[in-house]
């Protein structure tokens, strides 16, 4: 999985498209290239359990509509 910002698409194919990749670099990734839209971190967060970790960030950097979306 690239792991640098320009490759937002790139991340996004691979985790739609695919169960073998490292879910906690890719949701690191995520919550580092500072996106305006979240549904990839959700979906990949809902999927390998890191819950908690996705409601506190959304939760820090004031993004309590995603919260709500995902509720």
């Amino acid at each position: 999985m690239p792991f640098h910002t320009g490759h937002i698409k790139d991340a996004d194919c691979v985790c739609y498209e695919n169960k073998y990749y490292h879910a906690e670099k890719a949701k690191n990734f995520l919550k580092g290239a500072k996106l305006t839209d979240h549904s990839l971190m959700i979906i990949i967060c809902d999927r390998f359990d890191f819950i908690h970790d996705l409601i506190l960030y959304l939760h820090q950097n004031n993004f309590s509509k995603d919260i709500e979306t995902y509720v």
